[in-house]
């Protein structure tokens, strides 16, 4: 049986390689936090590479976008109702509010969290600090990205039925166009407001992550858009014979932003660390995000196009320890700063010698995959299984959904990993 943190909406496919893709990016941002913590971002050799690791929340976003999109367009091109509404933000609500309410709790109480002893504690716990520039960066840090995960869920429902109320896949392209033009178009405008600062907490909100979701949702449009194609283009033909190709056109994209548009550890894009970041030029700050996402967006393309072929790319998805880590991924992401953190400067002595960033870095994760762990089987995966409709209901819309894909062979869907 599929576990209920990646189970799709009935009669939708499943994108198994995707479990490790999460497990990637949240290994990434260990290792950047890592780096930023130990001060080898600052002053080792190795640290501007570290710094621009900060891809890994794009595609995070990409993922999100890619999977909760599709469904919505699936729904209208084959004819079907689609996600229900108060089911799918319930479904959000499970995902999200009890394992990130109980490590905000219990990181208050030990070893402590900035602000949350304060007169809006509550902003933390409704994901409303990011919209005001005293409070953004209390709590647990990176959950300022959950905020705008939050809005976007709340958003989706409301965006897809616009889209389908206009009707064409012609319009679906145009919309999400419009998104990745409006993202970029806000970065911009922000960042020219603000005299280069990239610290302002606007860029903490979903208006700055459009062009991030839309790469995601492109995915999405154009996977439900060739799933009955007979012969698919040649672009989509070769990510499937060659998906190496498109990790290494990613890899080259990481070594261009990181090298070769004057960036380095001082001037990071996401904010993932307290300190004021220097400031960024126009040109390097729009090519920055646009790089972010198109390496995160190589990077999911092997997962999204035959997922069920060979090559490198997927050997690598196919690892299972690193799909379990993408599987409990959401408990590392909230519990691991806080534990590097108190790793780095709590301990009555110093431990880690010259060998700092590896030491705070493992056995930071070591320590994050084990709250983890326990986050996901003694919280989030019991009240996940709740998601899931009667029995009843989901016969109903198996049954709906199996008369309205007649044309699609039952040999492709198993070949994506259809539950």
């Amino acid at each position: 049986m599929t576990e209920p943190a990646v189970e799709p909406p009935p009669g939708n496919p499943r994108f198994p390689l995707f479990d490790s893709i999460r497990g990637i990016a949240v290994l990434m941002v260990v290792v950047v936090h890592g780096g930023y913590i130990s001060g080898a971002a600052h002053g080792a050799w190795y640290g501007d590479l570290i710094a621009r690791l900060e891809f890994c929340l794009p595609i995070f976003f990409l993922v999100s976008a890619f999977l909760l999109y599709r469904p919505f367009v699936a729904a209208r091109v084959h004819g079907r109702p689609g996600p229900d509404t108060r089911r799918f933000l319930r479904a959000r609500a499970l995902r999200i509010l009890p394992a990130y309410w109980v490590a905000l709790t219990l990181l208050t109480l030990y070893p402590g969290l900035p602000q949350l002893w304060s007169d809006h504690w509550w902003a933390y716990y409704g994901f409303m600090s990011v919209y005001d520039s005293n409070w953004a960066f209390g709590g647990i840090l990176p959950a300022w990205s959950l905020c705008i995960e939050v809005t976007f869920y709340l958003a989706l429902p409301l965006f897809a039925a616009f889209v389908m109320r206009a009707g064409g896949m012609r319009r679906e392209w145009i919309a999400v166009g419009a998104l990745f033009v409006a993202g970029v178009a806000f970065n911009a405008i922000v960042h020219i407001a603000d005299g280069d600062r990239v610290d302002t907490n606007l860029y903490l909100t979903l208006p700055a992550a459009l062009h991030w979701l839309a790469l995601g949702m492109v995915l999405a449009v154009a996977s439900v858009a060739l799933e009955r194609r007979d012969e698919q283009p040649r672009v989509v033909r070769l990510v499937e014979r060659a998906p190496g190709l498109a990790w290494a056109v990613g890899a080259a994209l990481f070594l261009f932003v990181s090298l070769g548009i004057g960036l380095n550890s001082e001037s990071p894009h996401l904010g993932i660390t307290v300190d004021s970041p220097e400031s960024a030029t126009l040109f390097q700050w729009l090519a920055e995000g646009l790089l972010y996402g198109l390496i995160a967006f190589c990077l999911l393309l092997p997962a999204v196009f035959g997922d069920h072929l060979g090559g490198f790319p997927r050997a690598v998805l196919r690892n299972r320890v690193l799909g379990w880590i993408g599987l409990i991924s959401y408990g590392i992401f909230l519990w691991h700063l806080p534990i590097m953190a108190w790793l780095a400067n709590d301990l009555d002595t110093e431990p880690w010698g010259d060998s700092r960033m590896l030491g705070i870095t493992g056995v930071g994760l070591l320590l994050a995959i084990a709250c983890a762990a326990v986050s996901y089987y003694a919280v989030e995966r019991p009240l996940l299984r709740l998601k899931r409709p009667s029995r009843a209901a989901a016969t109903t819309r198996s049954t709906a959904n199996a008369t309205s894909t007649t044309k699609v062979s039952s040999a492709a869907w198993r070949k994506r990993g259809s539950p």
